[in-house]
């Protein structure tokens, strides 16, 4: 008889905790932490495009060249641009593999990846300071896939003639944006290299390679060079891209006129690289 009324209580006490469940609701979950920390570039975009457009276009960037450019591209130089800019020139492509093996594919820590995954381009626009004329140069790059950025460098460098303007704080802005669109981490790294010629930013070891939902990095940065009629208008960029996990190796890059070279162990480390040319006419403004 007493297990009998302990098996009743215990059936009303189940179907009470079943009933409450409907009743109070079931507690929400909470979001992922990844979740929790995006930030929305889509409605942003959707806000500021046209704006972007428009400052662009009041730099005289031909129309075309706008309807090219992806939206967060040009809201970056948006965001750095100033009053007495001018459009100069657009240039963007693929990268080409400098160590491939013949089949022109690089070996991720995560699959394999094709080079047409990575495309760079630069924006080049003439500025004022002082009464003094200089160029100001936006390089940037895209992985178009997933792929992990741990011990990576994006480095960039101009030819004979031209000179950095000293001074500067120059940083690159990396952003790790997801499948949708939605930027989900933005940071500022300063350069690990530099030279008259270029920059370059290594990107520290674990600190780039919480890949999730499809996303992918890009890179942007912007500098000063003074202004030179005669100087060749090309510049030379270089990604190099660390294949080795889960240990990373050990290389040097030194930034020269047109050059970028990487010493230590390269034969464990791919190298992009790709001359991009722009215009220049800012003499003459």
């Amino acid at each position: 008889m007493k297990l009998k009324k302990f098996l009743c209580v215990c059936l009303c006490l189940l179907v009470v905790f079943a009933n409450s469940r409907y009743v109070l609701g079931v507690p929400k979950q909470k979001l992922p932490k990844e979740e929790k920390q995006i930030v929305s570039r889509t409605d942003k975009q959707k806000v500021d495009v046209s704006v972007c457009d428009k400052r662009l276009a009041d730099m005289g960037t031909p129309q075309e060249v706008i309807d090219s450019m992806d939206a967060n591209f040009k809201s970056y130089i948006y965001e750095k641009s100033e009053n007495t800019e001018t459009y100069e020139g657009f240039d963007e492509n693929l990268m080409e593999n400098e160590n491939s093996t013949g089949n022109n594919l690089l070996n991720a820590r995560i699959g394999t990846i094709s080079t047409s995954d990575m495309s760079v381009k630069v924006y080049a626009t003439g500025v004022k300071f002082k009464g003094k004329k200089y160029v100001k140069i936006y390089p940037a790059f895209e992985w178009k896939t997933s792929c992990d950025l741990d011990n990576d460098t994006f480095a960039f460098a101009l030819y004979d003639d031209w000179e950095c303007k000293t001074g500067d704080e120059v940083g690159l802005t990396l952003n790790l944006i997801n499948g949708k669109g939605v930027l989900l981490y933005q940071t500022t790294l300063k350069p690990a290299s530099a030279s008259s010629s270029g920059y370059g930013f290594k990107i520290p070891s674990n600190y780039a390679s919480q890949l999730m939902n499809g996303a992918h990095y890009e890179g942007y940065a912007y500098f000063y060079v003074k202004e030179n009629e005669e100087a060749t208008r090309t510049i030379s960029i270089k990604y190099i891209h660390d294949t080795t996990s889960p240990y990373s190796v050990s290389y040097g890059v030194s930034i020269g006129p047109a050059s970028i070279s990487v010493t230590g162990s390269t034969d464990r480390l791919e190298v992009y690289a790709r001359n991009l040319n722009f215009s220049y006419y800012f003499s003459s403004k």
